[in-house]
């Protein structure tokens, strides 16, 4: 999808609400986020996704990812047809 790469790269696990972009940083950088910072393994949210292999973004996809993926194509599709059918017997 164009600027998804660029949509990931301006993520912020602290300042984003959607639990999912934390779920992905944790899983992204093998980390957690933790309530003491001092333990080892912890995610700081300074982690760099610019680090990640690129691979790591066309070839890694979660099940809820995927699940979201299939979500928002289906509904385009829907929307696409609704449109040229509208359209259609408009004219």
């Amino acid at each position: 999808v164009k600027g998804f790469h660029r949509f990931l790269l301006n993520l912020n696990p602290h300042s984003e609400a959607d639990g999912f972009i934390r779920l992905f940083w944790q899983q992204a950088f093998g980390c957690q986020f933790l309530d003491v910072e001092t333990e080892e393994g912890s995610c700081t949210g300074e982690e760099k996704l610019e680090s990640l292999p690129g691979a790591f973004f066309e070839m890694q996809m979660t099940s809820q990812s995927y699940s979201i993926y299939n979500a928002v194509y289906a509904v385009a599709h829907a929307l696409h047809a609704m449109f040229v059918k509208e359209h259609t017997f408009s004219l």
